[in-house]
This record gives C-alpha cells, sequence and structure tokens, in this order.
C-alpha cells in the first residue's frame, strides 16, 4: 500500500487457507472442513486462492450461506 486509508477502507483476507482434497497440499476440503479436524469448518474468503477484478463479498457470502446450509441438515 502507498497510502493509508483508514476505517473507510476495506480488505478481504484471501488465500491464507487452501482449499483441495489432498491434506498434504491444502487446509480445507470442497466442504470446509479443516483436514485433520473434527467438527472444525472454515465459510470464510480465506479458501478463496486470490481476489479477482471485482469484489469478493458474494462468493465469501455464498461459502457462509452453503455452510451454514450443510450444518443445519447436518444436525437435523
Amino acid at each position: 500500500m502507498d497510502r493509508y486509508v483508514g476505517m473507510a477502507g476495506t480488505a478481504h483476507a484471501l488465500g491464507s487457507m487452501v482449499m483441495g482434497d489432498d491434506p498434504h497440499h491444502s487446509v480445507v476440503d470442497s466442504q470446509g472442513r479443516v483436514h485433520g479436524m473434527r467438527g472444525l469448518w472454515v465459510g470464510d474468503g480465506s479458501v478463496l486462492p486470490r481476489a479477482s477484478r471485482v469484489n469478493p463479498a458474494l462468493s465469501i457470502y455464498a461459502l457462509g450461506l452453503r455452510l451454514g446450509a450443510h450444518l443445519a441438515e447436518a444436525v437435523a
């Protein structure tokens, strides 16, 4: 960053928890479950590999809604 934007600016944390099927090369599976952990899911932007040219908010919301529906179904 070349200038401070203060509270007026926003940012999305992306790419810190790679999604994939191989536990040796990813943190979560395609459902957001953390490899090697029971009962731990991730449903935020950290599973997205990187930002595109558009705001990732809708993709993040969709991940959260999908995870919420999955968890609600599992409990019912």
